[in-house]
């Protein structure tokens, strides 16, 4: 079976180059152009003008003077934005679906505990107690009334969005947009300031999509490698079309002797399988993205291999972990599925912040490295927290907000990323494993036995469990 996965690799330009002086005045025409494409292919009417996605290619070459290639870049990123915009759209209708089910839960248990209350009240039988419970009762349920009701109206107009393909998307965020009505607030002395920062933001991007049957990979940026001097280049054509001849030189842009961290050895085999035509060759995608006021080349390309080139199999044993708010937990297993070692990596930072990402990032290379080393596949539980977040509704509860800050700590798709990620770019196999009772399994059959803990306990199970051994949890017989 074919594993695919596509890559990004990422390299700082330098500032005073004739590329980045370029990038800064090009990138503004390419956004602008981006933004009134985008206009066109949301309007309603769009199919009933253009008859087909040539006949609007060929539109937008004539009104904006661009190359073909260019504009069939654009005409690609702004499908990838309109196609993300809905699932995201998608995402939160069903999220909002799951938050209204709670509420009506809540609303119903809300009733139910004052119709309890109702006869006593109405024949003014009730206690002092239980008059004051039933009017608490009573101010929650308006409320939590309230609250459905909102929640029912945003339900319907999102799904209204969705439904008619309506596209709310400000470029350069709507958080910074609003801004502008409160300079003071946001440290803003002028109106000239915030709009600087605001087209920064928004013009910050130039994508230019690649093709397997053009030459280099791309036909608007040629990338090639030098082993004298173990560094790349790239050649990159203007973006408009200008009155250049076939041969001028004007056209390209040059950008010599830069280097690849990360991936390099991928890199130099996409340019020689396009350089020779090999069966491997692949499409290269460049982004040319900014940074505040720094300028990054992003090259993305697809990379596969079958899965008998993994270099770890689960007959030589199992890596189980088991992810916590604070540490990653690793139990280690031999082929017959016996403990031979235990391990706990402590994560400092909590949270969605980079520092926590760079330290995931660092923990997960050495496991999948140690995994190598031994040979043996990685195992961690298939979780999903979304529906869970999404029931996780704003509570003044000081047991709620804890509970709340835990979950949305708890950074578990992240994790799972990068994990996806690193085993794949090391061909270390990693196995998804159904996470129902592994720490109650752990619990009745490993923890007092081998004298583990919970999480060293649940690990083994998910460690075993990919080995094909069967840990059922047995029922306990009164």
């Amino acid at each position: 079976m074919l594993i695919e996965r596509i890559i990004t690799v990422e390299t700082r330009l330098q500032t005073d180059s004739k590329l980045v002086n370029y990038l800064n005045t090009a990138v503004t025409e390419y956004e602008w152009v981006k933004r009134k494409i985008f206009y066109e292919m949301t309007h309603p009417l769009f199919k009933q003008r253009y008859k087909t996605e040539a006949v609007f290619e060929k539109h937008c070459r004539k009104t904006y003077g661009l190359h073909s290639r260019t504009i069939n870049s654009i005409v690609n990123e702004v499908k990838g934005i309109m196609k993300a915009y809905m699932k995201l759209k998608k995402t939160e209708l069903a999220n909002l679906n799951t938050k209204i089910k709670e509420q009506e839960r809540k609303v119903k248990k809300t009733i139910k505990e004052l119709n309890k209350l109702k006869p006593k009240v109405t024949k003014n039988l009730a206690t002092k107690k239980q008059l004051s419970k039933y009017r608490r009762n009573k101010f929650s349920l308006y409320h939590q009334k309230n609250k459905l009701n909102r929640l029912n109206i945003k339900y319907k107009n999102l799904d209204y969005l969705i439904t008619h393909s309506i596209y709310k998307i400000c470029f350069g965020t709507k958080k910074l947009l609003k801004k502008q009505y409160n300079l003071s607030d946001n440290k803003y002395k002028t109106h000239e300031k915030w709009y600087n920062d605001f087209i920064k933001n928004r013009d910050k991007n130039i994508w230019l999509t690649g093709s397997i049957n053009e030459k280099d990979g791309n036909q608007m940026v040629a990338l090639s490698y030098s082993e004298p001097t173990n560094t790349f280049n790239i050649s990159l054509r203007k973006i408009e079309k200008g009155n250049y001849g076939k041969y001028d030189k004007n056209k390209y842009i040059e950008y010599n002797n830069f280097t690849i961290k990360y991936n390099k050895q991928d890199i130099i085999d996409l340019i020689n399988a396009q350089k020779f035509n090999l069966p491997n060759k692949r499409a290269i995608h460049f982004r040319f993205h900014r940074k505040n006021t720094k300028w990054y080349l992003q090259i993305v390309y697809t990379k596969s291999f079958y899965d008998t080139e993994y270099l770890t199999r689960s007959n030589n044993g199992v890596i189980g972990l088991d992810y916590n708010d604070g540490f990653i937990q690793l139990s280690e297993t031999d082929a017959k599925g016996n403990l031979v070692g235990l391990k706990q990596y402590d994560l400092k930072y909590h949270g969605c912040g980079k520092r926590a990402e760079h330290e995931i990032e660092q923990i997960i290379n050495k496991i999948v490295k140690y995994s190598v080393l031994v040979g043996k596949d990685i195992s961690i539980e298939d979780l999903d927290f979304k529906k869970t977040k999404a029931k996780s509704l704003k509570s003044s509860n000081k047991g709620n907000t804890k509970l709340n800050n835990i979950l949305h700590k708890f950074d578990y798709s992240r994790y799972k990323q990068k994990l996806k990620d690193i085993s794949f770019n090391h061909k270390v196999n990693l196995n998804l494993v159904n996470p129902k009772n592994t720490s109650k399994i752990a619990k009745q059959k490993y923890c007092n036995i081998k004298k583990l803990n919970t999480h060293q306990g649940a690990a083994y199970v998910i460690a075993r469990m990919h080995q094909g051994f069967i840990d059922k949890l047995e029922s306990m017989v009164a």
